[in-house]
């Protein structure tokens, strides 16, 4: 099938997404990489921190100068790391940035602070803070994007399972309740509780 064209964004998650999306005119107004930063941990992003990566993104962004403007994604959500430890992240991606800017001459002009906000981080959070940060770092960026969705649902979140088998002991009694969802739709479910209802068939 054809590509899909005329994007705002585009994050890329490797050097060889970023190969195949380069070659497609039009794409979109925005591309970039989503990136890992050192000691972060994360399934998403090319590791900065691997010198053949951070060449690679060099190399690449030297391509965008006629065809896109430069963005920079980073995914590293404040209730697996803790609010303190998500503004030095904050911190380190603004200095990669920059880096990327001085060794390229091409300007990030977009940034995505992606999610994974408790509600009350996004109290305790000074955006004119972010911003301050961000202008004196890249004097060139012109958009600061954040992913809110956890913080706005979280406290009204239902997921909704189908009981597959239901397990009893020998005195009859339920032990277990075996339903079609997985870990990671429940998040933290070791951490914190999480209330459970049952509807039975009499829908009681």
């Amino acid at each position: 099938q054809a590509p899909v064209t005329g994007l705002h964004m585009l994050f890329c998650d490797s050097i060889e997404e970023f190969d195949r999306v380069i070659k497609i005119d039009g794409i979109s107004k925005v591309i970039g990489f989503r990136i890992q930063l050192p000691k972060m941990h994360s399934r998403f992003g090319i590791a900065v921190e691997k010198f053949e990566n951070f060449q690679a993104i060099i190399s690449r962004t030297r391509l965008l100068k006629d065809k896109a403007e430069l963005g920079f994604h980073h995914h590293m959500p404040s209730w697996d790391i803790g609010l303190k430890r998500w503004k030095k992240s904050f911190e380190t991606l603004l200095t990669w940035c920059n880096t990327v800017t001085q060794l390229t001459g091409v300007p990030v002009k977009h940034l995505d602070l992606g999610g994974g906000f408790f509600p009350t981080d996004l109290e305790k959070i000074s955006f004119n803070w972010i911003q301050d940060l961000a202008r004196e770092a890249l004097p060139q960026l012109e958009s600061i994007y954040f992913e809110p969705g956890r913080s706005l649902t979280q406290e009204g979140e239902a997921l909704v399972s189908r009981i597959l088998d239901v397990r009893r002991d020998n005195d009859n009694h339920v032990s277990e309740i075996v339903v079609d969802a997985c870990i990671a739709e429940l998040p933290l479910i070791q951490a914190y509780p999480h209330r459970v209802f049952y509807c039975s068939r009499s829908s009681e």
